[in-house]
């Protein structure tokens, strides 16, 4: 954490003004089954898949050093008989579902139908970044770092399946918007799509801690100069030293 907070704030030292972006708390924010993650930012047609649009949950600044903690609960069904709650779980099927235009894909080992998010800025990325892929062992991370544009497993937001700690997602510096749906294909593979047989929802609240804002503009931070990176290797090897030393 002391490494973080020193890379953010030496990042910012350059830019034309610093301030504290301030902390932001959602609550009740309702997700349906059937709500496209890939339909975020208005990237596709919710309504083509089958679905309902992608859930605004929350927007803030563009600031580094941000932080999300989510709590989901509720249950959803990929079918009218088999329903599983946020950390997903139907017919125990994995997934591997193709990018759709600027939002990636995902691809998750012996899970399906779970709670997802992604980063956007105000406008959607040139391209799609690449898709995240998760392995058995991986749902249980204490922490996570999606990239914009890119889906991400969420869940019911603890490293167990309710229960266990407070799981963090590590806010990309230019993020301005956090969007939730789900993910659905045919076997939960290939083009996202059928989610017209969808039911249930999950209620989601959740913090953005506060960052620094580096003076930015339209989503966008600031460049440091090159002075700013000669003091954060000063800084981390500062940090280096102290730790060695302890």
């Amino acid at each position: 954490m002391l490494k973080s907070v020193l890379t953010a704030a030496l990042a910012c030292a350059a830019a034309a003004s610093v301030a504290s972006a301030a902390a932001v708390t959602f609550t009740n924010v309702n997700v349906d089954a059937t709500s496209v993650i890939f339909s975020a930012g208005g990237n596709t047609s919710s309504a083509a898949m089958g679905g309902t649009d992608a859930v605004l949950a929350a927007t803030f600044d563009a600031a580094t050093g941000r932080v999300m903690t989510i709590s989901a609960s509720g249950n959803v069904s990929c079918t009218p008989t088999i329903w599983n709650g946020a950390d997903g779980g139907c017919l125990s099927l994995s997934t591997a579902l193709d990018p759709v235009n600027k939002i990636s894909g995902i691809q998750s080992a012996g899970d399906a139908m779970y709670l997802m998010g992604v980063f956007l800025q105000n406008a959607l990325p040139t391209s799609a970044p690449p898709s995240l892929a998760y392995g058995a062992g991986s749902y249980s991370n204490s922490s996570f770092s999606p990239m914009l544009g890119q889906v991400f497993f969420i869940g019911d937001g603890l490293t167990g399946t309710g229960s266990g700690l407070a799981q963090s997602f590590m806010v990309p510096d230019a993020a301005t918007k956090l969007y939730l749906g789900f993910g659905d294909g045919f076997a939960f593979t290939g083009t996202p799509g059928y989610y017209n047989d969808n039911a249930g929802k999950v209620t989601v609240n959740g913090n953005v801690t506060a960052g620094l804002d580096c003076g930015g503009v339209n989503g966008q931070l600031a460049t440091p100069e090159p002075a700013t990176y000669a003091m954060l290797g000063f800084g981390l090897i500062a940090l280096a030293i102290r730790r060695k030393r302890a």
